[in-house]
């Protein structure tokens, strides 16, 4: 009898626990505008996204999925390699862009014109790329980060997912092709896929890339319309509902007429009348899904609509921490305007740092004995005043200590001294602008000796904080200063979730410490 074949070694257990919070947009929340049913389907729309994107995070297949893998491929275990931050934010983001319930994408509020500008951005952590230095690298580590950081693009018009855009762009800055496992390799010419070393793209150059790269869906603008929002553009503007001005009520449109006419206003009037005098307009026109507006069923003015950003932040197992973000942007906005959603260390922000970085009795255990090398005071004293001085006030040097710079400066410190955090805003753009919101934030954790992520951002995003001094005597009149920030922090290799908002709510679900999915909207329970 042949002796068993022994199984094959586990997986080794992930250095970090993954950490995770997504938010759906924040504002005049009130228990009023919000009734048990809508707040029931939030309650489930974050509550199964946050399960199914946590479970990217975590899943590790086991050794009997690792050896069927060769022969049946991976279609009974939907994770066989747990998700990058990068790839768990973005694939989380793009599900809110194709639910109407969310101010992103499909949901995405109009602008002056009636027409859809969206924004979306990402930011990593942690800089360099993955490929060499990935999970084959000579650290062990994956997702070690990506050579732009973040990229944004804004004022896109027929990009079905702008998530899925940007992410791209962040992937394509390190240029090479993408294996088999999602990683990109090196051998790039430096372009970044023809994005160039650039960070920010907007508007038909953008859309054309995203065309090129075919990286996400691009539809007709009629795509994005949808009931509820072109009721809240038009009385927002102190429009009648009904695109027909003078029509009276009764003309006796069915109600797919009326639909038609009023993408009509954004699609453009020649598209629809060759589409009827072709046979009566059978069929759908390119963008419009064949579910379009099924479960639309207009605005009474009172309900509340998802107004803000769109935002998740996560941490994955091997540190690196991601924050992802998409809008519409503001209701009647001027065409043009940009927010703070593509904005970096306006609407989102991520970083890494070294906390001994700054703790002088240590650097020389890192960096050497640095030579000494006079300061330019001392050549033109002609007598010994340094030695004087030293005497007298130790503090004073005449001396300083040329500090050492390197590209692989953080290889020499230990890992379990970095610190990192990443943040997403949601609530008036404007305002998050006006203070640079996130990386105030970030900075205050980082320069603050000692301050935690959760005081800074309640800081900036709490009652009485930044955002809403911002606002000065218009405070609470026109919605400037609203809002709140969603983040993660990671110190001493723990994640620590953080939020805070300083508006009647702010819709967000999370994984708490205890490993317990959770979900709210106001301070209290609902």
């Amino acid at each position: 009898m042949e002796p068993k074949a022994s199984p094959p070694p586990s997986p080794p257990p992930p250095r970090y626990t993954p950490r995770l919070i997504i938010h759906g947009g924040a504002g005049s929340i009130t228990r009023s505008n919000l009734p048990p049913a809508l707040y029931a389907q939030y309650r489930s729309t974050l509550l199964a996204l946050l399960s199914e994107t946590y479970a990217s995070l975590t899943s590790s297949p086991s050794p009997s999925q690792n050896s069927s893998q060769s022969t049946s491929g991976n279609q009974h275990h939907p994770h066989p390699h747990p998700s990058t931050a990068l790839t768990a934010a973005l694939t989380c983001i793009s599900k809110l862009e194709n639910n109407p319930l969310f101010n992103c994408g499909k949901g995405a509020v109009f602008n002056r014109s009636g027409g859809v500008e969206l924004e979306a951005s990402v930011m990593v952590s942690r800089a360099g790329k993955e490929g060499k230095e990935g999970k084959e690298g000579k650290e062990g580590k994956e997702g070690v980060g990506w050579w732009k950081r973040g990229c944004a693009v804004s004022l896109l018009r027929r990009v079905k997912n702008p998530i899925l855009f940007v992410g791209e762009m962040l992937r394509r800055g390190g240029g090479g092709g993408e294996d088999g496992e999602g990683r990109y390799s090196e051998g790039s010419d430096g372009d970044g896929g023809g994005a160039q070393g650039h960070v920010h793209l907007s508007g038909r150059v953008a859309e054309e890339l995203a065309e090129e790269w075919g990286c996400s869906e691009i539809v007709d603008e009629s795509y994005f319309w949808t009931r509820r929002r072109w009721e809240e553009h038009r009385r927002g503007l102190g429009l009648d509902v009904d695109v027909d001005e003078g029509a009276s009520a009764d003309t006796g449109e069915n109600e797919e007429r009326r639909k038609r006419r009023w993408r009509e206003k954004i699609s453009g009037a020649e598209r629809l009348r060759e589409e009827e005098q072709g046979g009566k307009g059978e069929g759908k026109r390119e963008g419009l899904s064949d579910d379009d507006d099924d479960d639309d069923q207009g605005w009474d003015g009172k309900t509340w609509l998802s107004q803000g950003t769109v935002g998740c932040v996560a941490m994955d197992q091997w540190g690196t921490l991601c924050v992802a973000t998409s809008t519409g942007g503001l209701t009647n906005k001027l065409p043009g305007r940009i927010g703070d959603t593509p904005t970096f260390g306006a609407g989102f922000w991520a970083e890494e740092w070294n906390e001994e970085e700054y703790n002088h009795e240590r650097m020389g255990e890192y960096l050497g004995s640095p030579s000494r090398v006079p300061s330019p005071l001392a050549s033109m004293i002609p007598f010994d005043l340094p030695q004087i001085l030293r005497n007298c006030l130790p503090q004073v040097a005449m001396e300083y200590i040329p500090v050492q710079r390197s590209s692989h400066f953080l290889e020499k410190w230990p890992q379990e001294e970095i610190r990192a955090v990443a943040l997403g805003g949601t609530g008036n753009g404007d305002s998050f602008l006006r203070i640079a919101a996130c990386r105030t934030a970030a900075a205050i954790a980082k320069y603050g000796h000692g301050r935690s992520l959760a005081s800074a951002v309640r800081e900036i995003a709490g009652s009485g904080g930044d955002l809403q001094l911002s606002a000065g005597d218009r405070w609470g009149k026109t919605g400037e200063g609203e809002g709140g920030i969603i983040g993660i922090e990671m110190v001493d290799g723990q994640g620590q979730v953080v939020w805070d908002f300083n508006c009647g709510g702010l819709f967000r679900a999370w994984v708490d410490d205890e490993g317990e999915k959770r979900m709210m909207v106001f301070k209290e329970p609902y």
